[in-house]
């Protein structure tokens, strides 16, 4: 065709345009060569000119259908919940969505919300190139959960919320089956029998087909007589129940049944047989025996039940009662700060912390003579005080000063080798007491200005014999209670609330216009009755929330409930207007009754110390293990208007000889003895009345010792040992 024996080369472009008439002239449905018209175009290409190129783009067929681009609207799909499946165990990848549609920098990702940083290891990896890819090479249950991908490129931020679930694999083994209840069962014609039928097929896939049924004779049971019953496990594993049940049984119906569990993977049967006939002797003796055992059976849980119930109610309704009881006899003491001492010698040991207030116990078991010391130092010092319990082969008891005898007691058999034995000791306002639990009366009182100065305490015995000993409530603050009040109720704290407080939960009250000090600023006065008080009660009223110092009070009790586990109880008073506005913008206190014990009063519990009120009060008290009546004050108010001010309180005071300064009777002893004692003498005791103690002068005669009379039985009994010279009182 051409001259040239060489290629023959087309000019560019040339040869696209070649191909595409010799395809167009060879099409049977062209133009050229079909006499049918032209089909019509759809409705969405009829648009004319320029815009048609500007909204629509062909595939390669020529279509004319739109192409669909996953970046549309990708801003807003990114807010979707995305959702991811895994089976665990496998391979699966997490991938940020729609991280192709813009341009960022890094990825970092958060599970539950909480930002994870990945590590490169065996099983999890963050991969691509802005870390947009989680890559699990095993995936596990605790890896299901919600992840977020934080996509950034230094100004704008996207993230996804994608939620993946796990799944076991599917099994590929056979399914398990258990034992057809019963395997076998004896009827007669007409009667009836039940067999249930267990099967767990694993972690079943769309391929498995799960099947479980029953076979009689080679055929089908008909599908009436059973009921199916099909469970997903935790484990994601499928189990089924397939009970048969069959009645007014006849001829036909005794034979042998199969039930068949049949899965992809394999299948397994269980066999059970109906005897048309009695069961043997002795399967008919266990029937008996279950039939008579099986009311027994019912009756048993039935009467636990019912009891269960009716200790409930009586709890429901006796809650209080049986709350203050525990309280009473097997609740914990507050404060409870415990020091076990076993190593006692003879010399006094001082290596107990300071003390924090004016009152403390012990435990002791011994024979005799125990020694406890009173100190202004953290070592024995001239002028300390020495309490000895026990002393005279546990025949006495005696108080020491300087090596002076200040009073003894005869006190037999006070010490046990074999039980514990509890003591109390207080030292309030320079009156020493010591007593036994379960006693408000001391056997031991002194008064000597210098108790004020002790802070430490020590302890020895004066004996070679095995003494244990244990300290108790050494932290204990000087107050159980203090009192935060309006003057508008003064007389109800003074005359109502604060006896019952002393009188019968047997505490010491710290009250505003009884132990506030005149002179100092009353927000020192707050801070430190506050700070040594373990318990904080409010009185709340409407007066109570306008009083600007009341209100720095209670902000005080909060912070030391709060840092320094102390607790606060609410006496609703009166009833509080939720739309007062004293009481809406305070907004501590509405929180603070939400979190504590808020207790409501009426009139009507100022007549009985048995109500509900009085009830809940002595529960919400602390519980106290040191017994004092330093506190005791009996002044009450007569009228409201002698209760409004703290200068009127302390005036009636001072003129009701309610506060009296303790006078102890003097005891003398003569030198003329009366029989013989042990280590002593006793001799004839005089008691020298207290109007004639304070004007009589004692001078050098021959009295072995003037002490304290003591209030208990042993008065005329009193013991001096030898040695001691005269002490003057």
């Amino acid at each position: 065709m051409f001259s040239n024996p060489q290629v023959f080369k087309m000019p560019s472009g040339y040869g696209m345009w070649l191909c595409l008439a010799t395809m167009f002239l060879l099409t049977p449905n062209s133009s050229c060569t079909s006499t049918s018209p032209p089909p019509t175009e759809p409705s969405f290409l009829t648009t004319t000119g320029t815009d048609y190129y500007d909204y629509y783009s062909y595939d390669y067929y020529g279509s004319g259908y739109p192409e669909y681009d996953e970046c549309d609207d990708w801003q807003d799909k990114l807010q979707e919940l995305h959702y991811e499946r895994a089976v665990n165990t496998e391979f699966t990848i997490i991938t940020c969505p729609y991280h192709d549609c813009w341009e960022f920098h890094t990825t970092t990702w958060y599970k539950e919300g909480v930002r994870f940083k990945w590590k490169i290891t065996d099983l999890i990896q963050q991969t691509g190139d802005k870390g947009e890819v989680l890559d699990f090479r095993k995936v596990y249950r605790d890896d299901a959960g919600n992840y977020t991908c934080e996509m950034t490129n230094g100004t704008h931020t996207f993230a996804a919320n994608i939620q993946l679930t796990t799944r076991d694999p599917e099994s590929m083994t056979a399914p398990i089956m258990q034992p057809i209840i019963p395997s076998k069962a004896y009827r007669r014609p007409g009667g009836n029998a039940t067999f249930l039928c267990q099967a767990n097929f694993g972690v079943v896939g769309p391929a498995h087909f799960p099947q479980l049924y029953w076979t009689m004779n080679g055929t089908f049971v008909d599908a009436s007589k059973m009921t199916l019953h099909q469970r997903t496990e935790k484990d994601g594993s499928l189990s089924m129940n397939n009970t048969l049940s069959l009645t007014d049984l006849e001829e036909g119906d005794f034979g042998r049944y199969i039930c068949i569990a049949h899965i992809t993977f394999g299948w397994a049967q269980e066999n059970a047989t109906l005897v048309n006939g009695d069961p043997p002797v002795d399967i008919e003796i266990q029937d008996r025996i279950f039939h008579h055992a099986h009311p027994a059976a019912i009756t048993c849980p039935l009467v636990f039940l019912l009891m269960v119930a009716l200790l409930g109610m009586v709890y429901k309704t006796c809650q209080l009662e049986i709350q203050l009881l525990w309280k009473d006899y097997f609740a914990q003491f507050e404060d409870d700060d415990y020091k076990e001492c076993n190593k006692i010698r003879e010399d006094f040991t001082f290596d107990l912390d300071q003390l924090q207030g004016t009152h403390f116990s012990f435990e002791v078991r011994a024979s005799r003579d125990v020694r406890i010391a009173l100190s202004n130092q953290k070592a024995p010092t001239p002028d300390m005080f020495e309490i000895v319990i026990g002393g005279e082969w546990n025949a006495r008891s005696l108080v020491r000063k300087q090596g002076s005898l200040l009073m003894v007691v005869a006190t037999q058999d006070i010490l046990s080798p074999k039980e514990w034995r509890r003591f109390w000791v207080t030292f309030i306002d320079g009156t020493l007491e010591v007593g036994r639990q379960g006693t408000l009366e001391p056997f031991l009182r002194w008064r000597d200005p210098d108790l004020s100065k002790v802070k430490y305490v020590g302890y020895s015995s004066g004996s070679g014999d095995k003494v244990k000993l244990k300290f108790a409530d050494l932290g204990t603050k000087d107050h159980d209670v203090i009192i935060l009040y309006d003057q508008a109720q003064l007389g109800f704290v003074l005359n109502t609330l604060r006896v019952y407080l002393e009188d019968t939960c047997n505490l010491v009250v710290a009250m505003e216009d009884l132990d506030f000090e005149i002179g100092i600023d009353i927000a020192e006065n707050w801070v430190e009755f506050v700070e040594k008080a373990r318990h904080c009660l409010i009185v709340l009223s409407q007066d109570f929330l306008r009083n600007q110092w009341l209100q720095f009070g209670f902000s005080v009790a909060l912070e030391r409930m709060l840092t320094r586990n102390s607790r606060i109880t609410i006496i609703e008073y009166e009833t509080i207007p939720p739309e007062m506005e004293d009481f809406r913008e305070w907004k501590s206190l509405r929180h603070t009754m939400n979190a504590v014990k808020c207790i409501k009063w009426s009139d009507k519990d100022a007549h009985s110390q048995a109500s509900r009120f009085w009830k809940e009060l002595r529960f919400q008290m602390p519980k106290k293990r040191v017994p004092s009546t330093i506190h005791r004050r009996r002044t009450t108010c007569t009228t409201d208007t002698s209760c409004n001010s703290q200068n009127t309180l302390l005036s009636t005071l001072s003129t009701s000889g309610s506060v009296v300064p303790y006078m102890p009777d003097i005891i003398r002893m003569e030198s003329e003895t009366v029989g013989n004692g042990v280590g002593g003498h006793r001799g004839k005791i005089d008691v020298i009345p207290e109007q004639d103690a304070e004007n009589s002068v004692v001078t050098q005669q021959s009295y072995k010792s003037l002490v304290r009379r003591n209030e208990s039985d042993f008065s005329d009994n009193v013991f001096f040992p030898n040695g001691y010279d005269v002490t003057y009182l």
